[in-house]
């Protein structure tokens, strides 16, 4: 399966402004996006299952303020990536030494 670029992101798929601080509603925002896309069929059950991830795993938060939050779930009909920015950070926990 050769995907491309193209395939995982579109500008639908960009927030610039996220208009929160807390990494829950954060998760929310972006799953949302991708079940407005078509890309996530059950939107709740993609968010608990991210939601169990971040816990799971101690948070997904990286060097520098960046933060991939993830999770294998039945609810994907596509795979793909948002982008997510908040100017105010969010802490994601991890590694990362600010939010």
């Amino acid at each position: 399966m050769d995907l491309k670029i193209d395939d995982v992101i579109t500008p639908d798929l960009v927030i610039l402004d996220l208009d929160t601080t807390e990494r829950d509603e954060a998760i929310d925002q972006m799953a949302r996006r991708l079940e407005d896309d078509g890309r996530v069929s059950d939107r709740s059950a993609y968010v608990r299952a991210v939601q169990e991830r971040e816990r799971e795993g101690g948070g997904t938060g990286m060097e520098m303020g960046v933060a991939i939050p993830h999770a294998k779930s039945r609810a994907v009909n596509r795979a793909s990536v948002v982008f997510a920015r908040s100017t105010q950070g969010i802490d994601f926990g991890g590694d990362a030494e600010e939010p």
